[in-house]
C-alpha cells in the first residue's frame, strides 16, 4: 500500500480502533475489565467468563466439563486478543500520524525557506509504520474470525451460552483478507 493511501486511511483506522476498544451497542455488548469478559444480550442476564474459564449467567455459576472450561478459556483469550489488537492498531495509527505530520510540517518549512535540511523521517519510515498497521489489522481480523468460530462451538456445547453465541465480537469490523472495512 503506498504512503499516500495509508495517510488517507489513517484517520478512519484510528477512529475505528478507538470505537472497537469500547466495543458494544444497545442490543448486544461485550465488556472486558481486565479479569473477565461480560456478554450482554437484550432480554438475557449478563454472562461472565473469567480468566480461568469459568462461566456464570446472571448470578448462577454454570457447571462445566474440563473441555467446556478449556473452550471458554480460549474464547476469553480471543476476546481479550481483539481488545489488545485494537489498542495496538490504534497506537500504530497514532505513530504513523505523528510521523506523517512531522514530515509534512518539515516539508512546508523547507518549501518556504524556514528549514534548510530534509526531514529526518523518510518515506521508508512511513511505509514501515504503514506495514505495522497492516500487520495489526491482520492480527485483529484473525482473532475476530477465531472468536466467532469459538462462539458457535460454545453455543452448541454449553446450553447456557447459546443466547450469547450470536454476539459479534467486533461489530465495527468487516474483515476481507487483511483489510479492515468499517
Amino acid at each position: 500500500m503506498n504512503t499516500a493511501l495509508r495517510l488517507v486511511a489513517l484517520a478512519a483506522l484510528v477512529s475505528f480502533a478507538t470505537l472497537l476498544a469500547a466495543c458494544g451497542n444497545h442490543e448486544q455488548d461485550i465488556h472486558f475489565d481486565g479479569h473477565s469478559v461480560t456478554l450482554q444480550v437484550s432480554g438475557e442476564p449478563a454472562a461472565t467468563i473469567t480468566s480461568r474459564g469459568s462461566l456464570s449467567v446472571g448470578s448462577k455459576a454454570i457447571e462445566l466439563t474440563p473441555v467446556q472450561r478449556q473452550l471458554l478459556l480460549r474464547y476469553y483469550n480471543r476476546v481479550t486478543g481483539i481488545h489488545d489488537d485494537a489498542e495496538a492498531l490504534k497506537q500504530a495509527g497514532f505513530d504513523l500520524a505523528g510521523k506523517a505530520v512531522h514530515k509534512a510540517g518539515h516539508s512546508i518549512k523547507q518549501a518556504v525557506g524556514l528549514a534548510s535540511s530534509a526531514s529526518t523521517i523518510s518515506t521508508d519510515d512511513l511505509d514501515a509504520a504503514g506495514d505495522k498497521i497492516d500487520q495489526r489489522a491482520h492480527d485483529l481480523c484473525g482473532n475476530v474470525g477465531k472468536a466467532k468460530t469459538l462462539q458457535a462451538t460454545l453455543g452448541k456445547t454449553i446450553e447456557a451460552f447459546a443466547p450469547y453465541a450470536g454476539i459479534d465480537p467486533a461489530p465495527e469490523v468487516v474483515c476481507s483478507g487483511a483489510v479492515i472495512v468499517g
